[in-house]
């Protein structure tokens, strides 16, 4: 493998090497057994590297617009508007709780090197963590055994900690309790994690005590919420907020009543508020016209982050400084533009104009405007092509050129490693979680910034 000196790209894998094919294979078959990337042509042992200073730069810059997103939706009532109806209680009941850390695993997209965020996942309900955690628990072995040590490979589970620790430091307790709570309805796949989530946590955090609970095991005593032997500090909601509003009926009954207890809800039930799509949408739409809602270097951020997006809705806005009819503009420009469903998960309700017929998409477009709940056009974004290399059960290899997403966790200012999805087939791009055959993964490795004669770093990227 050579060195990665482009601000962000990937490093061809050492082929010739039988110990590294032998270390692919291996890491391969530990997928498996976590239960996902049964396929050949799911995990990619090239690892997508970043310099050091796009790495960060990413992060800060992310943090800058979750931040930002739930300013603008918290201030000026959105939250409310945009809630589904079945979560709207719910939302206005945890507007009362102080806020927390961000936490979020935003979609994005990098574009000749720049950044753009495709919707902001703002909930404790994410997914990839451990499929993450293992790819880069095998660069780091690679990164020793093949690379002296030359890179720096980032983690998700220690951010994850940080992140527990700095919720917990209110409570001014040595030890705490964490209830982490699942869903009926989530599959054996993801309920194996919060399991082994649990576990993590029960390893890592010596202060912290944690254990699984489904909503029906929880009550309300007195200030305390409980269940039949441990009385709790934290609730981590470890679902999704996306799913049907009949699969979460009873997670948001148990919510309703932890805010009625000192117990910590993690995360806010305000936040799910901030939808994902919409506020990028907004934030789009302020960047572009002469709105005061935003500052001028905030604009700049939203502008130079978020590509082009709107909510669907008859009347004018603005295409590249032009006005335009947006459902015409939406009809006409197919192939440049995505249709998505505010509250979807998943990729569920997503669709790629240059994927459908006119008339199929014609007939999206107005069953849109239509509905109840609100839809958003976004500019079509693809990556560059970078080439990725796979290992064959038999130990051959072969590389594709394929295009990839970033999905960057975050954990309050906790730096963690991002989810990376690499798209496996042109006409299926609609790529969401780890189990699904549409996606490969690889891992990410930094390199770190040059330092000069006096110690100091050199931003390379710069120059």
């Amino acid at each position: 493998m050579t060195d990665c000196t482009a601000n962000i790209g990937t490093s061809r894998f050492p082929a010739a090497s039988q110990a590294a094919r032998e270390w692919a294979l291996e890491s391969i078959a530990q997928f498996r057994e976590m239960g996902c990337l049964y396929e050949p042509g799911r995990y990619s042992p090239t690892p997508l590297c970043f310099s050091e200073t796009t790495f960060s730069g990413m992060l800060d810059d992310v943090r800058s617009v979750l931040a930002l997103a739930r300013r603008i939706a918290f201030d000026s009532g959105l939250v409310q508007r945009w809630a589904r109806p079945d979560q709207l209680a719910l939302l206005e009941k945890g507007l009362s709780r102080a806020v927390l850390p961000m936490m979020a695993r935003p979609d994005g997209i990098f574009v000749d090197g720049n950044l753009k965020l495709l919707e902001l996942n703002i909930d404790s309900g994410l997914g990839g963590y451990f499929e993450v955690e293992l790819a880069q628990q095998r660069l780091a072995e690679f990164n020793e055994r093949f690379l002296d040590g030359a890179f720096m490979v980032p983690a998700v589970m220690p951010a994850i900690y940080a992140y527990l620790k700095s919720v917990a430091h209110s409570l001014d307790k040595p030890k705490w309790n964490v209830a982490v709570m699942i869903d009926n309805h989530l599959t054996d796949y993801n309920r194996s994690h919060a399991y082994l989530f649990v576990d993590k946590i029960n390893q890592h955090v010596p202060e912290a005590y944690a254990k699984v609970v489904f909503p029906s095991e929880l009550y309300q005593e007195g200030s305390q919420l409980r269940d039949s032997d441990t009385t709790f500090d934290i609730l981590w909601r470890f679902g999704s907020m996306a799913h049907s509003p009949d699969a979460l009926a009873p997670s948001i009954a148990i919510q309703m009543t932890a805010l009625d207890t000192n117990v910590i809800l993690v995360c806010n039930p305000a936040d799910i508020g901030v939808e994902g799509k919409l506020i990028l949408a907004l934030l789009s739409e302020y960047a572009d016209d002469d709105s005061s809602q935003l500052k001028d270097f905030e604009k700049q951020l939203v502008s130079r982050l978020v590509p082009w997006t709107r909510t669907l809705r008859r009347g004018c806005t603005s295409y590249s400084g032009r006005p335009v009819d947006l459902e015409k503009f939406a009809v006409s420009e197919k192939d440049a533009l995505v249709l998505k469903r505010a509250h979807s998960k998943s990729a569920q309700q997503v669709y790629i104009g240059s994927e459908l017929s006119q008339e199929d998409w014609n007939t999206r477009i107005w069953a849109a405007l239509e509905d109840d709940i609100s839809w958003v056009l976004q500019e079509n974004m693809k990556s560059d092509l970078i080439q990725f290399d796979y290992v064959r059960p038999d130990g051959t290899t072969y590389t594709l050129e394929q295009r990839y997403s970033i999905n960057p966790f975050i954990f309050g200012d906790a730096s963690a490693a991002p989810f990376i999805r690499v798209e496996r087939d042109e006409k299926n791009r609609r790529i969401a979680i780890a189990n699904v055959d549409a996606m490969a993964i690889c891992g990410v490795m930094v390199r770190p910034d040059p330092v000069n004669e006096s110690g100091e770093t050199t931003d390379k990227d710069s120059e």
